[in-house]
């Protein structure tokens, strides 16, 4: 009918207007008003981080930069200049109180609303009341097919049904066709070595995994109070869209320097190399696989190895982006800062693996928390010059450098325990990419982290990059001279593990009030 067509046409018209919204400070995509003007999503939660804040930013360039998508990362002071200039009002910014004063005021009112739907309603819904535990469970629509399946909370209406409770396994053999990510003839150094350390590499991851011996138990034990899931930045990052113009990223996109190691406490067993080692090892050959083929003897990878080894690859180009730092000589609480980016590029790394993707978001941001620190440090390893004892940037040193003196800031002896990490690893090692982005993904899927929920899924993943490690050294370097580096490198993972928990007592001993709002979270740092 006429009515019907001319609803239709209004709604088109307000969609195409809203559509037409544009940034006012960067011209990105505006869904809406915030803090009183039309801003995206990006710029809004900039303003909201940064326009309280007592210190004063400053421009790497001229203090009159053009903002616009691209260059809204390069200049803080020019991008938070800008959201004043166009009429934002740090005044409208709520406090932590007046959030919990917001949010108890939704929920009651959602109580009240389903209260009175309760009343009027001809029909009743009854929830079917689960007998124990450990028997059953009332699911109610997952957020997700790879979300664990959760019990209804009050106040929802939905489908119910009562289901045995079983672990749900995310896992799935990796076959040709599941890889989305470029041929494997483009994998560097698969038949050539680089002599030399990669310029273009910074040093931003840092998620664990790997074997944990009894030394990785103090660690664990310590960073379980600081591991609860209830954050929202993380699932923020976790949730954008990689592809989005919108996504935020800020300006000192600088990324920061890894953390420290302390010798491993592991009984010795042959050749300075753990017994912890050599058991991992073993434990590795004689597991069963999706990425193992039992019908080919060669040492060169297979498609599937290939493929999985290039997925990395394609993953850390996130990592390779231009960074830019106006400090010359940055403090300890600076260089903390810096890992707010390094974080959120690490983020964007890991949402690039495809098995990372598949697990549910509660064990994405459990491996993230717990792993984020493993993973700067390997970039340390990465990016480390040994004569002039820096860390440089993607660029090169000319655009920046990092001392690794900042860290005698640090309390305690994590300046020597650090360095010896770096120094303790083979040139050669260093200058691979893909071997140091194979125990990136080692150190990122490590099942032992607080508040993982489908371990045995972690574990398999973790274990598929330890034999796929030991496979390219075969393919490389020959399988006898490939061994003693195998578990040498094993060693490395399991001496991350113990280096990492000095690093996090750095976060710990720092003022909240100091530092990002996500490092804030993703240490706990309010407690």
């Amino acid at each position: 009918s006429f009515e019907i067509l001319s609803v239709v046409k209004m709604a088109d018209e307000r969609s195409r207007k809203k559509d037409q919204k544009k940034c006012g400070v960067c011209g990105d995509h505006a869904l809406g008003s915030n803090f009183n003007a039309i801003t995206c999503e990006s710029c809004k939660a900039f303003f909201r981080r940064n326009a309280l804040k007592p210190k004063e930013f400053k421009c790497p360039f001229e203090n009159n930069c053009k903002v616009d998508l691209v260059t809204r990362r390069f200049c803080q002071k020019c991008r938070l200049k800008k959201c004043f200039e166009i009429g934002m009002k740090k005044e409208w910014i709520m406090s932590e109180e007046e959030k919990k004063a917001k949010r108890e005021k939704i929920a009651q009112n959602r109580r009240k609303r389903s209260s009175q739907q309760a009343h009027i309603s001809d029909k009743e819904f009854t929830y079917i009341k689960t007998e124990s535990p450990d028997d059953t469970q009332t699911v109610l629509s997952p957020l997700s097919t790879m979300s664990p399946l959760t019990p209804q909370t009050p106040g929802s209406v939905g489908i119910t049904a009562e289901l045995p409770k079983t672990r749900v396994f995310n896992h799935q053999p990796l076959t040709p066709s599941d890889c989305e990510y470029s041929p494997p003839a483009k994998i560097p150094h698969l038949e050539s070595t680089s002599d030399s350390v990669t310029d273009s590499r910074f040093y931003e991851d840092e998620n664990s995994t790997s074997t944990v011996d009894s030394s990785y138990a103090p660690i664990k034990n310590e960073q379980a109070r600081s591991r609860q899931i209830s954050n929202a930045e993380c699932k923020r990052l976790l949730n954008a869209d990689d592809t989005s113009a919108s996504e935020d990223v800020n300006t000192d996109d600088c990324i920061l320097v890894p953390k420290a190691n302390s010798p491993g406490t592991s009984a010795v067993s042959f050749g300075g190399i753990p017994q912890s080692a050599f058991a991992k090892a073993v434990e590795i050959e004689f597991t069963e696989l999706p990425i193992r083929n039992s019908l080919i003897n060669s040492k060169e990878l297979n498609t599937i190895e290939k493929m999985k080894l290039q997925e990395l690859v394609n993953a850390n180009e996130v990592l390779k982006m231009p960074l830019v730092c106006g400090l010359n000589d940055p403090s300890l609480i600076d260089v903390i800062n810096m890992t707010d980016h390094a974080i959120r590029r690490l983020i964007k790394m890991s949402k690039r693996i495809s098995s990372f993707k598949n697990l549910c978001q509660d064990d994405q941001i459990a491996l993230l928390k717990g792993g984020c620190t493993e993973m700067m440090i390997l970039r340390s390893v990465m990016s480390y010059d040994p004569e002039k004892e820096c860390w440089h940037g993607p660029q090169g040193p000319k655009i920046m450098s990092i001392k690794v003196d900042v860290l005698k800031e640090a309390k305690g002896n994590l300046y020597e325990e650090h360095k010896r990490f770096l120094t303790s690893f083979h040139p050669q090692w260093r200058a691979d990419e893909n071997i140091m982005l194979i125990l990136s993904g080692i150190a990122l899927f490590t099942p032992e982290r607080p508040n993982t929920v489908h371990k045995e899924s972690i574990k398999l993943e973790q274990d598929c990059y330890y034999y796929l490690l030991r496979r390219y050294l075969d393919s490389k370097y020959g399988v006898c001279e490939a061994k003693p580096i195998y578990l040498k490198l094993i060693q490395k993972i399991q001496e991350l593990h113990i280096l990492n928990e000095n690093h996090v007592r750095v976060y710990l001993d720092v003022n909240p009030k100091e530092v990002e709002p996500l490092l804030i979270e993703i240490f706990d740092l309010k407690n």
